[in-house]
């Protein structure tokens, strides 16, 4: 049997889709993209987020794929706390208390405080999420994290 193709366990594809789920539900969105302009992560990692994110049955195979997933991952979350959430919440006019947006429709107006508060409660999950996935997969020696715990073939 080729270890190299098995397939992870199943505490890992659990995290990767719902790393996957909350990534697509929400930051991978059209309205999202214009927060981006100054972003650090290149279309390549990007791409990277998404071929990890949509492997139907991960393999160790696929390891090395997740873990450039993670580390760009790992970037898209810092650079979201530091630079898109500071310009969401102005952008959204919850600075302070003012409201910035006054001119804007009723409507749009709150689609934006919804995102404003939304968006660091989802980044937080994302963040959590990665670093799970994280410690669940193998190290560079190949080994598994300490706190790992492998269904060996036959067992229950």
């Amino acid at each position: 049997m080729n270890l190299h193709n098995q397939e992870l366990p199943d505490e890992v594809v659990k995290v990767i889709k719902e790393i996957s789920k909350a990534y697509f539900d929400y930051f991978d969105q059209s309205w999202f993209t214009m927060f981006l302009d100054d972003c650090p992560i290149t279309n390549g990692q990007f791409h990277d987020i998404r071929s990890a994110l949509t492997i139907i049955a991960p393999s160790r195979a696929d390891i090395p794929i997740l873990q450039q997933c993670i580390a760009a991952l790992e970037q898209f979350i810092l650079f979201t706390k530091e630079i898109i959430i500071p310009r969401v919440t102005e952008y959204a006019g919850n600075r302070n208390g003012k409201n910035m947006s006054k001119s804007l429709s009723r409507e749009m107006s709150i689609q934006r405080k919804i995102i404003s508060y939304s968006l660091p409660t989802n980044i937080k999950s994302l963040e959590e999420l990665v670093m799970r996935l994280k410690s669940l997969l193998p190290t560079s020696s190949g080994r598994f994290s300490p706190g790992y715990t492998r269904k060996m073939p036959g067992m229950y």
